[in-house]
C-alpha cells in the first residue's frame, strides 16, 4: 500500500504509520518514508484469525522534512489500507506508552468497547480499527477520526488526546 506525498513540516517530529491487512496470515515486510525505513512499534502488531485481519503500527523519529510517499510491502499478496500520521511535540526518546490489541467478532449490531490506561499525562490514545466493508461504524467517547479507507474491509484510524493519567474508553458501534 502507498500513501502519496505525506508532508512533514517540522523537525523533531514523529511519523506513525497504521497498516490494516486483509489477511490474518500476512504481515508487513517493510515500511519506508522516502528512503527511510520505519521501525515497528514495540507490541504494535496483532493477527486475528476469526476476523481474518492483521494490524500493525510502524514509526520513524525525526523523518526528513518535505513530502515523500509512505510505501508498505507485505509478505504475501493480501490487500491493505494504510494511514500516515505526523506528530510534533512528542517525547522522541520514549514516544510510546501502553500498546494493546483487542478483537471482537460480531454481527451488524455489535457494540465494541475497551479501555486504555495511560501512563503519562498529556498522552494521545491512537486507535486502528478494521471491520468488514459491508458494515459501517460510529466512534464513541471522545475519539476523533483521522483517516479511513475501504476495500475488502473498512479501516479507520482515530485518536483521543488526554490530559491526565487515567483510564480512557474506546468505543465503536457497528451497523
Amino acid at each position: 500500500g502507498i500513501v502519496s506525498s505525506v508532508p512533514v513540516a517540522y523537525t523533531s517530529s514523529l511519523l506513525l504509520v497504521q497498516v490494516s491487512i486483509n489477511s490474518y496470515s500476512d504481515s508487513v515486510a517493510s515500511v519506508y518514508y522516502g528512503g527511510s525505513q520505519l521501525i515497528q512499534v514495540p507490541g504494535g502488531s496483532a493477527s486475528f484469525t476469526a476476523n481474518n485481519a492483521s494490524l500493525a503500527l510502524y514509526y520513524l523519529v525525526n523523518p526528513p522534512t518535505g513530502n515523500a510517499d509512505v510505501a508498505v510491502t507485505l509478505t504475501a499478496s493480501a490487500s491493505c489500507q494504510v494511514g500516515a500520521l505526523v506528530y510534533q511535540g512528542v517525547n522522541l526518546s520514549n514516544p510510546f506508552g501502553v500498546v494493546t490489541s483487542n478483537s471482537t467478532l460480531g454481527t451488524a449490531t455489535t457494540n465494541f468497547s475497551t479501555s486504555i490506561t495511560t501512563t503519562s499525562a498529556n498522552s494521545m490514545v491512537v486507535n486502528l480499527v478494521q471491520i468488514p466493508a459491508t458494515y459501517t461504524f460510529q466512534q464513541g467517547g471522545s475519539q476523533t477520526g483521522i483517516w479511513s479507507q475501504s476495500g475488502t474491509n473498512f479501516s479507520e484510524g482515530d485518536k483521543e488526546i488526554t490530559s491526565t493519567v487515567g483510564i480512557y474508553p474506546v468505543q465503536y458501534t457497528e451497523s
